[in-house]
């Protein structure tokens, strides 16, 4: 019975050089650039050399064997060659062919299949574990910028509580209480919001407050204040 390998040969060398496969070298040569090509070939190579920046001198090619009686593990789509069978006149002496399949992985290796379902396994656990890591860092990311929302949010209404009960105050002592309550400086209460923390976009301080501050008092980002004019 003979098997044969249905496969480009460089995505068979492909296959050998990422799986481990030793291959004893029997050729070793290098071909110049440039060649046996015509004048016109020769200088659009020379111009392509020129645009890139690097001048390719040649080739080296390298050709390699398995040595014989190399055992190897080989997973994928086995099919019966048509009429090889009938030719030899046993089923047993018939040759199948060996392909990568339409689904599903292919392997060729000399690893034993325990050692490779073994290789396998410990590959998915890792991937699985940078996967597990990537979700977690997102996620961190995500529940960070909520928590900030929902903090900005509760100092807010801290804030309008504040200012709610500095007015009941102000009227239980008798006095006059601002007539716009909701352009209010929430630190000092008493004057209109006129500067804007630049990094953050907030307004809500007056601009003698705001310059005597380094973060913004809403969502304690560090900012410049800017000054707003209103009409």
């Amino acid at each position: 019975t003979s098997v044969r390998v249905c496969l480009p040969l460089w995505l068979l060398l492909l296959l050998w050089r990422l799986q481990g496969l030793e291959l004893k070298a029997v050729y070793v040569g290098f071909q110049s650039d440039g060649a046996g090509d015509d004048v016109a070939t020769s200088l659009f190579k020379v111009g392509a050399d020129l645009w890139q920046g690097v001048k390719k001198i040649g080739t080296e090619k390298s050709e390699g064997i398995l040595p014989l009686g190399t055992t190897v593990t080989a997973v994928g789509e086995m099919t019966k060659v048509a009429g090889t069978a009938s030719r030899s006149g046993s089923n047993w002496a018939a040759e199948y062919m060996l392909q990568r399949p339409m689904n599903g992985p292919f392997y060729i290796t000399t690893q034993t299949m325990p050692e490779l379902i073994q290789s396998l396994s410990r590959s998915s656990k890792r991937w699985w574990y940078v996967g597990l890591g990537f979700t977690c860092l997102g996620s961190f990311f995500v529940l960070k910028k909520v928590y900030k929302k929902l903090l900005q949010e509760h100092r807010m209404r801290q804030f309008k509580r504040d200012m709610q009960t500095h007015l009941e105050r102000l009227e239980d002592e008798g006095g006059d209480p601002p007539g716009d309550t909701e352009n209010l400086c929430i630190t000092c209460m008493e004057k209109k919001y006129d500067a804007v923390f630049v990094n953050c976009g907030h307004m809500c301080c007056c601009y003698e407050c705001a310059r005597k501050m380094k973060k913004c008092p809403i969502c304690r980002q560090e900012s410049k204040v800017t000054r707003v004019y209103s009409a």
